[in-house]
């Protein structure tokens, strides 16, 4: 069993996939170490391997482990140094990639009894996939799988792109749903502040944002790492359903009604206001 989060890559794990000849997957990578500075054949495979797991479904690079299945566990286990500020050295190699691919790493990292250290990195399924890279005039794009890095067919890439382009419009579909609902929320909020004061029962539209959020699965792995637009689309959503229940509610009291519309339509829009920019700011980076 292949670990599907960091939290779950211990040096136990990693030395029972040694132990027990595990060869590398569709889902791990083992490295001894960083590129050299001067070997541009191994910075460019490394990115090869980046873009190769982003266009694919993800997986994990594991630095400090020798690709040797002739040794045994404990000469495999090598670690990098202590001192080594390895977020910074590797961060420049999916930073290198076109768009620049997202990652995660182990944090505290894997400690050996040698004071060394073992790194995982995981590099997530590519929200903005293809990702590639350009060397020489000439693209790479890779994928990844039980054979290792290999490149992507031209079919491959095309759907690729056409999926790329299908989730940014269900993204633009979703903000300006969105937008719609603010727009109804600050209409209403007037609308029952108006009511609040005189017991005036007016038409109220309707907020449903039911297509938008049916779309919201196609999109949700845009959203990768930013768990507080998650949240916050959640919580706009349960405010909408919400708002739309008290719309149609028995206004016998209307002062009463209008006063807890009022300020479901004041969360709305205080809600909507941190969605926007979030999304926008999405849109953005997979345009890239």
């Amino acid at each position: 069993m292949i670990p599907e989060t960091l939290d779950i890559w211990t040096l136990e794990v990693i030395e029972s996939l040694l132990a027990r000849g595990v060869f590398e997957s569709d889902r791990f990578d083992f490295k001894e170490t960083l590129p050299h500075a001067k070997s541009a054949d191994d910075k460019m495979r490394l990115r090869k391997t980046c873009t190769a797991f982003a266009n694919s479904d993800g997986g994990f690079l594991i630095f400090g482990v020798k690709d040797d299945k002739g040794l045994a566990v404990a000469d495999r286990l090598v670690g990098l140094v202590a001192s080594l500020d390895f977020p910074a050295h590797f961060g420049t190699f999916p930073a290198s990639c076109e768009p620049p691919i997202p990652w995660g790493f182990r944090n505290p990292p894997v400690s050996l009894s040698s004071g060394r250290l073992v790194h995982v990195v995981h590099v997530p399924k590519g929200p903005s996939r293809p990702h590639g890279i350009r060397d020489d005039e000439r693209w790479h794009l890779m994928k990844r799988t039980n054979r290792g890095n290999e490149a992507m067919s031209y079919g491959e890439v095309q759907f690729a792109f056409r999926a790329r382009g299908e989730k940014l419009n269900k993204l633009r579909f979703l903000r300006a749903e969105i937008e719609h609902v603010r727009e109804i929320a600050f209409y209403s909020k007037t609308q029952s502040e108006h009511a609040r004061l005189s017991g005036w029962r007016g038409a109220i539209p309707s907020f449903n944002l039911d297509a938008a959020m049916a779309r919201l699965p196609d999109v949700i792995d845009l959203f990768e790492g930013n768990d507080q637009l998650v949240k916050c689309v959640q919580r706009l959503r349960d405010a909408v359903q919400s708002a739309d229940t008290m719309r149609t509610t028995n206004w016998a009291n209307a002062k009463v009604v209008a006063y807890q519309l009022g300020n479901v339509c004041q969360s709305l829009l205080h809600l909507a206001d941190i969605v926007l920019p979030m999304l926008k700011k999405v849109e953005e980076d997979v345009q890239t």
